[in-house]
């Protein structure tokens, strides 16, 4: 008899015990699908437009300022091989692999291959990364432990193999991580007086059409931030409570779709949602499938040698870093900030805590999303000129300037995005990767659109304006604020120069 028989034992009777966390094989391919739909969208929507700007030779950050930015732990190919080419033809790689990680072609090969290929570009952008490009990673890495392509695979099984049960725990547990510890974060005012939805929806420079429907109904949007705020408290009791029929898992289901849905609908926010319907997808439980999608295929169990234990116990590394991560963050962006022995808290998890090798791995856990609060300042901004007639002009798209605040340009796809977090420029003391964005950014766009204006003719204006309290909604005054262009061109960023 082996050594590790006896050990083998005591696991699958500790495995059989919790058998009600273990995730179905068919549940597993749709959410191979999903995911990869969502990693595609990330890559052609958001990201293929950028491609030289965030990773080419003519970047608009230089990539001395962006090393200082990501810091030295965010080393990536694009530091070795700086070229426009290389940029465009490495992201459509990226691509290609993630395609055939979707389809279910050689998964466990391109599984891999697409987690490197975007780990790189995460790495090589990791300030201007957004917590759905960090949701999606973390989804991706613990997929290329899975068996993804036992069904709606271009790859055909002849046997269908279940996963290790303590992957399929760590995937639970950082799901349940994402959206427990961002509710414990949402202890802001918004959410407890039940109208955090509808200060998100008042960000008319990032919502969609769709938020029409919502913004003026406070018996639509109250119940939406209590039932979020609710349900993200909940999710690790529904999630590793059991319940009869699986009622719990079909409750978080439901609430992710739901939840997810409406975001998608209503607001840009990446690939977050879609990154949302996957993890919604790999919860489903076998008595779902079995209604309408039964096999007749043997199901064998993962294959046991020693690698298990070597896997068991990375597993059981993972969920210790997880764990202290969430902690942390907890320190820095729940009430728990505000406890009397947090300082006490935050010395010993100082102590605990493991320094993170590389910026873009599963050691990110900061799941800050729309919390304490939803923004407070909100708005748009735009570059303005006076021109020959004695009248001022939006720079970018040329339309008259009126005494009525208008959106005169709505940025898209990721110079959108961060864009977004760019605005209120002379408002925070804080957030200079955004400072330093827009000192290159204006430069970048006034020669893409081929203007010649001098900077110092061009003003920057802000149209900013404070959702505050919406217990009782109202439409607040929008300010606008005008500072010159070459007031934020000449940023002197780390006090360079």
């Amino acid at each position: 008899m082996k050594r590790y028989d006896t050990l083998d034992g005591s696991l699958l009777k500790w495995k059989n015990k919790f058998h009600y966390l273990e995730l179905d094989v068919r549940s597993l391919s749709l959410f191979r699908i999903v995911l990869g739909v969502s990693l595609l969208y990330n890559l052609i929507i958001i990201r293929w437009n950028y491609a030289v700007e965030l990773l080419g030779k003519d970047r608009i950050v230089p990539i001395d300022i962006m090393h200082k930015l990501n810091g030295t732990n965010a080393f990536s190919v694009f530091d070795i091989i700086q070229n426009n080419n290389f940029a465009f033809i490495y992201l459509l790689l990226t691509i290609l692999s993630a395609g055939f990680y979707t389809i279910g072609y050689k998964t466990k090969f391109f599984s891999w291959i697409t987690l490197f290929l975007y780990w790189n570009i995460l790495q090589a952008t990791s300030s201007y990364c957004f917590g759905f490009d960090f949701y999606t990673f973390q989804l991706l890495f613990w997929s290329c432990f899975l068996p993804l392509d036992n069904f709606f695979s271009v790859s055909k099984k002849v046997q269908i193999v279940k996963p290790y049960f303590s992957v399929t725990f760590v995937l639970l547990f950082q799901i349940v991580c994402v959206y427990f510890f961002t509710g414990l974060a949402k202890y802001g005012i918004s959410w407890k007086g039940g109208y955090a939805v509808h200060n998100m929806l008042m960000d008319n420079w990032a919502t969609l059409s769709p938020s029409s429907l919502l913004i003026d109904k406070p018996y639509l949007y109250k119940p939406l931030t209590y039932a979020t705020l609710l349900a993200d408290i909940l999710f690790p009791f529904l999630i590793f409570i059991p319940s009869p029929r699986s009622v719990f898992r079909y409750v978080i289901v439901v609430y992710l779709i739901g939840f997810h849905l409406c975001i998608f609908l209503m607001y840009n926010v990446g690939n977050f949602s879609i990154t949302g319907f996957a993890a919604a997808t790999v919860l489903l439980p076998s008595d779902f499938w079995d209604r309408f999608h039964k096999t007749d295929k043997k199901i064998i169990s993962a294959p046991h040698s020693r690698w298990n234990y070597v896997l068991i116990l990375f597993c059981l590394f993972s969920i210790y870093i997880i764990t202290v991560k969430n902690l942390v963050f907890s320190t820095k962006f729940t009430a728990a900030k505000d406890w009397k022995n947090i300082k006490d808290i935050k010395s010993f998890l100082s102590k605990v805590d493991v320094t993170a090798p590389v910026k873009v791995s599963f050691f990110i856990q900061n799941w800050k999303m729309f919390a304490p609060n939803p923004p407070l300042k909100l708005g748009w901004m735009s570059l303005e000129i006076k021109k020959e007639d004695g009248f001022y002009y939006d720079l970018l798209t040329n339309q008259l300037i009126t005494d009525v605040p208008t959106i005169y340009w709505y940025p898209t796809g990721y110079e959108g995005l961060i864009i977004k977090y760019s605005r209120n420029y002379v408002y925070p003391a804080v957030g200079e990767k955004y400072k330093i964005f827009l000192k290159y950014w204006i430069p970048y766009k006034m020669k893409k659109m081929n203007i010649k204006y001098d900077s110092n003719k061009i003003l920057f204006v802000d149209y900013v304006f404070f959702s505050a309290d919406q217990s009782t909604p109202f439409v607040p005054p929008i300010k606008k604020v005008v500072i010159p262009a070459d007031s934020i061109t000449g940023y002197k960023p780390f006090g360079m120069y």
